[in-house]
């Protein structure tokens, strides 16, 4: 079967370098608007109840592993919770958020390229640059060995968000103290909108975490894995935040473009943007092959109804060749292997390594073959892929960045941070497969109740929020 190989360690600093991504940039705008004390609030709050939803998460998963019915992916607790109807809402929860998440990255990035060089192109024609690469790599019938293009890309996200971090606290340090006076506006909605930015850097956490477990040495160590590394996650934010109220007057969105206002355009602004473009731009297609994959599985058409996805491990082949077994790491997917046809998988391995759709693998006979050929749809897989790009690309293209963050933690991000883990936790504790405190049931239910009333709360907000002055 698959060997659970990866340590405390290394589970942890995934874990770390999962939750910081794009929107953590965006802290500070918030923090500006709010003041330090709604701020660090909200933050905390969202953080205690991520923690508190990801840990019923944990014991959800022992007990169904324990009662055989066990939990490789996300998507089996959907199943959990409402059989294939269940395994459905979950996947377009999946889909519909990391959709977004694409959004995101293409407004991220040429927003950048526009900061970085303003008399060179629009973000128009960044967008018109950029996209017949993109569809080119997207296009691509699956990608092999992501698992160095993930390292890389965190790794150079990661280093940059620390160059900014310590940019910012330099420059706090030398304002004389003249930027710790806030003056707080728009109190109700930009509370919210902070919510859903620090729910929305988290994503990543509740899909990675079935695998994460799976995957560690030691799984009875996954209760502390969890609390230990969210914790640190909570300081991280909190850190962000106040250095970069306290550095500028008016943070940018992002604060990396507050660098360049600053300083101009020196090698220390212009590396950090760039470290962070370079990283959002190989995360793209990290995010767009799960998403990808998820809607083929449910149409039945396209690479997706024939790969399979491999849980963290080193599965052998019958011919005993090891699969890849990097884990993704990025925002809002999965830690998978992709791009293992479930055909060449024999034995145990195939019954574990969970199949993208429910199609038959012997349509896939062409395991190697670099582009989609007819019998995975051909031509119309092209136009559907297409299509999802030109969509994304307008909707970078319209909304800004904080609103596309702001309605992916509306809409999807309570989803699977807080109603799947919580709500299965009620079921199986109202059923008697697993005990919980009163004390235990009413957290869970006040998380539910809060959670969905700041999900319809924002969802309002992102109507009547909007145009007003910042």
């Amino acid at each position: 079967g698959i060997t659970p190989k990866a340590s405390f360690a290394k589970m942890f600093a995934f874990s770390l370098m999962l939750s910081i991504g794009v929107s953590v940039l965006t802290f500070p705008i918030f923090g500006r608007r709010v003041g330090f004390l709604w701020t660090y609030g909200t933050t905390i709050f969202t953080c205690g109840a991520m923690i508190w939803s990801m840990l019923a998460l944990v014991k959800v998963k022992k007990t169904c592993d324990d009662r055989g019915d066990k939990i490789k992916t996300f998507q089996d607790l959907g199943f959990q919770m409402g059989g294939p109807i269940g395994r459905r809402y979950v996947e377009l929860a999946i889909i519909g958020f990391q959709f977004l998440v694409l959004c995101v990255y293409l407004n991220f990035l040429t927003d950048t390229l526009v900061k970085m060089f303003p008399s060179a192109l629009t973000s128009s024609e960044w967008m018109a640059v950029l996209f017949l690469p993109i569809c080119l790599v997207s296009n691509i019938r699956y990608l092999r060995d992501l698992g160095t293009v993930a390292t890389v890309a965190s790794g150079s996200y990661v280093l940059g968000w620390f160059l900014v971090v310590i940019y910012c606290s330099v420059r706090a340090a030398n304002s004389g103290g003249h930027n710790k006076k806030l003056e707080p506006r728009r109190y109700n909605w930009s509370i919210l909108g902070l919510y859903e930015a620090v729910l929305y850097a988290f994503e990543g956490i509740p899909a990675a975490l079935p695998q994460m477990i799976d995957a560690l040495v030691d799984r009875d160590s996954a209760h502390f894995l969890v609390s230990s590394s969210l914790i640190a996650i909570t300081f991280l934010y909190i850190i962000t935040e106040t250095v970069g109220v306290l550095a500028f007057h008016r943070p940018d969105d992002p604060l990396t473009f507050s660098l360049i206002d600053t300083s101009g355009r020196n090698i220390i602004s212009l590396g950090v943007n760039f470290l962070v473009a370079f990283a959002v731009f190989l995360k793209y297609p990290l995010i767009f092959f799960p998403m990808i994959s998820l809607i083929e599985r449910n149409i039945g058409i396209g690479p997706g109804a024939s790969l399979g996805i491999v849980c963290c491990g080193p599965p052998t082949t019958g011919e005993g060749q090891s699969t890849q077994d990097h884990l993704i790491q990025t925002e809002g997917v999965t830690p998978l292997v992709i791009g293992v046809p479930a055909s060449s998988i024999k034995g145990k391995e195939a019954n574990e390594a969970q199949p993208l759709l429910s199609a038959d693998d012997s349509a896939t006979t062409d395991s190697d073959t670099l582009f989609i050929y007819p019998s995975e749809g051909g031509g119309l897989v092209l136009i559907l892929r297409v299509i999802l790009i030109v969509i994304s690309t307008i909707i970078a293209l319209t909304l800004s960045l904080t609103l596309l963050i702001e309605i992916a933690g509306a809409l999807f991000a309570p989803i699977l941070a807080f109603f799947v883990p919580n709500y299965l936790d009620l079921k199986l504790a109202y059923s008697g497969s697993h005990t919980s405190s009163k004390f235990d049931v009413a957290i869970s239910i006040s998380i539910l109740v809060i959670s969905f009333s700041l999900s319809i709360s924002g969802i309002i907000s992102l109507f009547f929020a909007q145009g007003q002055p910042d």
